[in-house]
Formats: structure tokens, C-alpha cells, sequence
């Protein structure tokens, strides 16, 4: 079993002001860790950030973003959201990309596309890795700009988050920025991601202000 040296609590208002925290152990408030699966509802922002502004839709498809073709360019953004897209997990392809820091997202994500597919698109729900990389893949080439790039101006600069509130292959390392793990490669404060929270409860507003809209050139 893993054993952890230390952890914190913190209650925020809605507002965003902190209203009581403490902390056993071995941690800090300010220590920037990797938040593994709680970076999935960073990616789900940033890319339905992306929905909203028009880069893509709901009903984008692997297809027409990504030029895939037989079963796999049927699968949409929604169903890689939802994690009902029919691609297998990483590790049922006898080699899981996501974590390989040498290679791209984009060469990963076209390994996954060679793939064969588990269930027919939108009719199987399979928790893993495969759909978000594939759709982080979709809004690199939607906005012709990396990943670092659009979570940079999608949050990182309209919440106040330093550069080292990013995706890595291997977060625990500092290790890979080509091939980011969109769904588990994030590092953060509890005091950055509960920044994160706050406009997610809010609804999309942060310090009572709208998020500006973004434009990739």
C-alpha cells in the first residue's frame, strides 16, 4: 500500500477566500505536487474553454480534427469527455505511450488512432488514459498551438497561475513536456487548484469578473 508522510485540508468560500486549513505531517499549503486524476478536471475545463470560443464543438469528430479513418473517425470530443469513446486503455495496446517522455503527443495519440477499438463509440464506458490524450491531441491542432500553450491562455494567465502550474509525462519526475498527460499530468498547489475549483463553482467567473476569451496566432 502507498504510505503518505503528510496532507492538508482547506475550506474556501466562494468568493475564494480561505476560511480554515490544516495541515498533518509532512506537506505546506504552498508545495506544488502532482494532482494526478484531479488533472482531469483541469483538461475538461481547458477544452471546453476551447467549445465555448468556437475551436471546437461537442460533435468534433477524430475524423475531421485528427484525419482518422475506419471506426476510430467516428469517435467526437464528447465522447472522449465522457470516456465512452471505445478506445482500448493505453496498457491494452502492449505499450502506453502517455507515459513515454521521449516521444510527442502527437505521435502517441496517432499510435492510439492505429489501434483497434474496444466498443463501438458511445456505447461503452472504460475509465483511462487514451481519450484525453487523444483529445488534448484535438485541440493542439484546433488551435495550432501546444498544449503548454492553450492551458496558458486558457488559465494559467487568466487565474493568476505562475508557469509552474503544468503538465508532464512523469509530474513526480519534472520529466516530459512533449507528450503532457492530459489526464493525469498536472502539478499544483492546493492554493493554484483550488483556483480551479472556485471558477468551476462560480460557473466560469473568477474575482466576480468573466475569463476573457483567447485568440491563438
Amino acid at each position: 500500500a502507498t504510505r503518505y508522510s503528510g496532507a492538508a485540508l482547506a475550506v474556501y468560500a466562494p468568493d475564494g477566500r480561505l476560511l480554515y486549513s490544516r495541515v498533518r505531517g509532512d506537506f505546506a499549503l504552498d508545495r506544488r505536487v502532482a494532482v494526478a486524476s484531479a488533472s482531469k478536471l483541469v483538461s475538461g475545463v481547458v477544452l471546453l474553454r476551447l467549445v465555448d470560443q468556437g475551436f471546437l464543438s461537442l460533435d468534433s469528430t477524430t475524423g475531421a480534427v485528427l484525419g482518422w479513418t475506419g471506426p476510430q473517425a467516428a469517435i467526437t470530443l464528447r465522447h472522449l469527455l465522457s470516456f465512452t469513446s471505445g478506445l482500448p486503455t493505453l496498457n491494452t495496446l502492449g505499450t502506453n505511450c502517455a507515459r513515454d517522455a521521449t516521444t510527442t503527443l502527437a505521435a502517441c495519440v496517432a499510435e492510439i488512432g492505429r489501434g483497434p477499438l474496444r466498443a463501438a463509440p458511445g456505447t461503452r464506458f472504460e475509465y483511462g488514459e487514451s481519450h484525453l490524450h487523444v483529445a488534448g491531441r484535438m485541440a493542439e491542432v484546433a488551435t495550432g498551438a501546444s498544449w503548454d500553450a492553450i492551458v496558458g491562455r486558457q488559465l494559467r494567465e487568466p487565474l493568476g497561475w505562475p508557469s509552474q502550474v503544468a503538465y508532464y509525462t512523469s509530474p513526480r519526475q519534472l520529466v516530459g513536456t512533449s507528450n503532457p498527460l492530459i489526464a493525469g499530468g498536472l502539478r499544483a498547489t492546493t492554493a493554484e487548484y483550488a483556483r480551479l475549483l472556485g471558477l468551476v463553482h462560480n460557473r466560469g467567473t473568477h474575482d466576480v469578473g468573466f475569463l476573457l476569451y483567447c485568440s491563438y496566432g
